[in-house]
């Protein structure tokens, strides 16, 4: 079942946000205070923030958001997405991700972009492009990243 994130939620997210961390290749620090108070921000601003959940528990969770910028169009852009291992596969994906499209066409958006990389390896990335490809996205290029320390 997809339902917006709502406060209550937020022990649950911030759980799934270490591990994504933990996954990553990124060379990125996971702050538990700053990641409640961040999560706690896009809950309650104008993001479109989704969970995905059975029984209460979360199975994961879409972050993204609706803009116009110097296109005439409003685009989606997707930030986080993430489905924790033990329900990868189960259809989570596909029920966030058309939900996030129905969401951000509510608003008016006519595009979704969404980056098919995670730091988590090449068979990650791999999942990504195929989960994105399966539903009609296609793949135009790679998203790129450098640290600047």
């Amino acid at each position: 079942m997809i339902r917006p994130a709502v406060e209550s939620d937020l022990d649950q997210i911030c759980a799934m946000s270490e591990r994504f961390t933990e996954e990553t290749t990124f060379p990125l620090t996971y702050d538990p205070s700053l990641a409640r108070e961040t999560l706690w921000g896009i809950v309650h601003d104008d993001h479109i923030f989704l969970v995905a959940h059975e029984d209460g528990i979360l199975m994961g969770f879409i972050i993204g958001y609706v803009k116009k910028d110097f296109f005439c169009e409003s685009c989606a852009y997707v930030r986080k997405f993430f489905i924790d291992k033990e329900f990868r596969g189960l259809g989570a994906s596909r029920e966030l991700l058309n939900a996030f499209e129905d969401a951000s066409f509510e608003l008016g958006a006519t595009m979704v972009f969404a980056a098919t990389h995670a730091g988590m390896g090449v068979l990650a990335e791999k999942l990504y492009v195929n989960l994105f490809s399966r539903f009609g996205y296609q793949i135009t290029g790679r998203a790129v990243s450098k640290e600047i320390r």
